[in-house]
């Protein structure tokens, strides 16, 4: 019955303490996850991972293609669940009582973004959104002024290419004003000004704000910009 059920969901979150939005510290703990290639039709396994990140800090991940990358983000986001190992958030175990929360945490922008044509932010995210004059700025350094118009808290466009709804993706992201960002490959399919401009201005600019910022890339021209950088699988530059 409906007492049961709230009785048991007290109990369930006993003890359970909430998750610290900033400073963040995160340490994976033996994490593996195994997943089966499509292309290949072989069985892959990503981990056992023990690795740690703290807020204010650029980290990129590189690896060759297939090495789970973009499993990894999913990992440590919270969107996929570990087969071994537990990932920590300032010291408390991630675990179906505290997940939700724990994916709050995180603003994941893919390679392939899906983005809608009008974009709300909720009430409860209104105090956190960023004054209107460096939301002017970013899209004027998106160059994205004449396809999108930020009002209140919300954002439209129209007539987006692919790497204009990345560069939206990113604007969206930086709305949110989450502890965490990940970014994976945002830069392929950019031009070469845009690149300089996410990998020396836009990224620092989001360390330098306390946020933890994990990039997932594969340019190693720019991997000097890093505070460090996390190889998986086998990989050599």
């Amino acid at each position: 019955n409906i007492d049961k059920a709230l009785e048991d969901a007290q109990k369930m979150n006993e003890g359970v303490k909430p998750l610290t939005q900033m400073p963040v510290h995160l340490a994976l703990q033996d994490i593996s996850y195994r997943y089966l290639s499509e292309k290949a039709n072989e069985l892959f396994t990503v981990g056992p991972l023990n690795l740690e990140f703290n807020s204010s800090e650029l980290v990129f991940i590189v690896g060759h293609n297939g090495a789970g990358k973009t499993t990894f983000a999913k990992l440590i986001s919270g969107l996929y669940q570990s087969e071994q190992g537990k990932i920590l958030c300032n010291d408390i175990a991630i675990d179906k009582n505290n997940l939700n929360n724990y994916r709050q945490l995180f603003s994941v922008i893919f390679t392939d973004p899906f983005v809608f044509d009008a974009i709300k932010f909720g009430y409860e995210n209104s105090a956190n959104l960023p004054k209107p004059i460096k939301i002017q700025s970013l899209l004027e350094k998106l160059q994205l002024t004449h396809k999108v118009t930020v009002s209140d808290n919300s954002i439209e466009h129209n007539g987006l290419s692919h790497g204009q709804k990345k560069r939206l993706a990113l604007l969206t992201a930086y709305m949110e004003n989450r502890p965490i960002i990940i970014f994976d490959e945002w830069a392929e399919n950019q031009d070469p000004e845009f690149k300089d401009v996410f990998y020396k201005k836009l990224l620092p600019e989001l360390r330098d704000s306390g946020k933890l910022v994990i990039v997932i890339t594969h340019e190693s021209q720019y991997f000097s910009h890093a505070d460090r950088v996390v190889k998986l699988g086998s990989y050599t530059d």
